[in-house]
């Protein structure tokens, strides 16, 4: 539980933070961001596993660069749904798209390494009596 909600804080901050990088974006605060972040995580929770398949033959001749373009869409679809976070065209939401993946990619690089830390060390089993 923790974990989801230091994620979502931390996506959060990136959100906030991308007015500052990208210019087209729009974010009026942090609650703002906070709500855009949870929006966003509805989003690719349920409809852009859809959109992946549907769209699977673009993203497969295009080498997976096609799903970018999917990711720019949750991020322009958030905006649209949350009030005080605009995106003003595709390439401002490719650009956020593209510092909220690698946000993702480095919080999830830290979790995953942490896990691989734990797996290392040996576990201790209980014992049983086995005697009759």
């Amino acid at each position: 539980m923790f974990g989801l909600l230091t994620h979502w804080l931390l996506l959060s901050l990136s959100i906030l933070a991308i007015p500052y990088l990208i210019p087209g974006v729009y974010v009026d605060g942090f609650a703002v961001a906070l709500a855009g972040s949870a929006v966003l995580a509805m989003l690719n929770l349920i409809v852009r596993p859809v959109l992946f398949f549907l769209t699977l033959p673009f993203t497969l001749i295009t080498l997976g660069l096609f799903s970018f373009a999917l990711n720019a869409l949750m991020v322009y679809w958030a905006a649209l749904l949350v009030d005080g976070f605009r995106v003003e065209s595709f390439w401002s939401a490719l650009g956020a798209s593209l510092i909220i993946s690698l946000v993702n990619a480095i919080t999830t690089k830290r979790k995953v390494a942490m896990r691989v830390q734990t797996y290392g060390q040996p576990r201790s089993r209980p014992t049983r009596d086995v005697t009759p």
